[in-house]
């Protein structure tokens, strides 16, 4: 039996209205429909990266990470370089990535999260001890 009543599910008293969006490091023609679960999907760098111009591609990729979110997904797309440069910036920015990885074995994506602590950790662990806890 029906009250009539509508009941919305939505948290009305949340003032973040942001959706996350997916950041593609390279946009350069793949198909990322199914990237599209995670948010609406954004270039940082599209199409041909000259390798002898790498500063001008940092800085266009920094100008575009600058428009994201703590709880946006960075899809690592095209040359490494150009996913590594994009991944420290983002987390200067925001101190956490999260990252969504093709693999082509399951023809979908996977996640990682990678924070500043995890890598400072790493960092004072590994690099600064030789691997050795004091």
């Amino acid at each position: 039996m029906s009250t009539g009543t509508n009941i919305d599910r939505r948290d009305t008293n949340r003032q973040d209205t942001h959706l996350p969006s997916v950041w593609v490091t390279n946009y350069a023609g793949h198909n990322y429909e199914l990237a599209e679960e995670y948010g609406e999907v954004k270039p940082i760098t599209v199409g041909h990266i000259n390798m002898r111009r790498l500063d001008r591609m940092l800085y266009s990729a920094a100008e575009m990470i600058s428009h994201t979110h703590k709880d946006d997904w960075l899809l690592l797309s095209g040359k490494d370089i150009v996913s590594a440069t994009c991944a420290i910036a983002w987390i200067i920015k925001h101190r956490v990535c999260r990252m969504l990885v093709w693999d082509t074995r399951d023809e979908d994506y996977k996640i990682l999260r990678l924070t500043i602590d995890s890598i400072e950790k790493l960092y004072e662990t590994i690099l600064l001890h030789g691997g050795k806890n004091d």
